[in-house]
């Protein structure tokens, strides 16, 4: 099955299913969500536990949502 790519914070919280599943998931405030996107970022701490629902769900996002290096860079590095 193709995934589908997510590309911003807003997508991501979508597809997580809105701003209080996500604060319930994440175990954080309805209030830590939305400033998640004005920040256009999230917590690197949830990098993991994040993306591994969006996986189980069908969806990719790109690393650099959580502050995490990108593949581009990485590759670049080597």
């Amino acid at each position: 099955m193709a995934r589908i790519t997510l590309t911003n914070v807003d997508e991501v919280i979508n597809a997580l299913g809105g701003v209080d599943a996500v604060a319930q998931f994440t175990k954080r405030g309805a209030t830590a969500v939305h400033n998640w996107r004005a920040y256009r970022r999230f917590p690197a701490s949830l990098f993991v536990k994040m993306t591994g629902r969006l996986k189980r769900r069908g969806y990719d996002a790109p690393a650099t949502l959580w502050g995490q290096e990108g593949e581009q860079r990485i590759r670049r590095a080597a």
